[in-house]
C-alpha cells in the first residue's frame, strides 16, 4: 500500500539558525519555526524543528536570520535514543528538502538590526527643503 510522508510549513524564525559542518564536510542547519494558526478561539504559535542539508543549509546560513519568513517543504523524520538514565527518547522533527525565502534578503536583514537613532528636533530643523 503507498504512504505518504510530506510537510508544508510557512512561519518565521523564532532565532537565528544554528549552522555547522559534520565530520565529513556537510551542512548541517537546525531551525526552529513559529507557525500561527489562527481561529475564532484566538491565536496559537506552534514550534517546530526543522534540520536541513548541503545546500540548503548554507542558503540558510547566509540569508536568513531571526524573524525571516520562511516556506519550508520537506518530511517527518524521527530520532529513537535511550537516555543516561535508560528511558528511551523519541524525537519527532521535519528534515527539509526545499526552502524558500519569502522575506527579502534587505528585510530579513533589517528585522535583527539596531533601528536608527531618531534625529534630535533641533538636528530636523536645521534641514533645507
Amino acid at each position: 500500500m503507498p504512504s505518504l510522508n510530506r510537510v508544508i510549513l510557512c512561519g518565521r524564525l523564532g532565532v537565528d539558525p544554528e549552522v555547522r559542518t559534520t565530520k565529513n564536510g556537510t551542512t548541517v542547519a537546525n531551525l526552529s519555526l513559529g507557525v500561527t494558526d489562527y481561529s475564532a478561539g484566538g491565536e496559537k504559535t506552534n514550534w517546530y524543528d526543522i534540520t536541513v542539508w548541503s545546500k540548503t543549509a548554507e542558503v540558510c546560513d547566509q540569508y536568513c536570520t531571526k524573524g525571516s519568513l520562511i516556506l519550508v517543504e520537506g518530511r517527518l523524520s524521527v530520532d529513537n535514543w535511550e537516555a543516561k538514565d535508560g528511558t528511551k527518547r523519541k524525537k519527532v522533527y521535519i528534515t527539509g528538502e526545499k526552502l524558500q525565502l519569502l522575506t527579502s534578503i534587505s528585510d530579513s536583514k533589517k528585522i535583527t538590526e539596531e533601528p536608527e537613532a531618531k534625529p534630535d528636533e533641533e538636528e530636523e530643523d536645521s534641514f533645507t527643503f
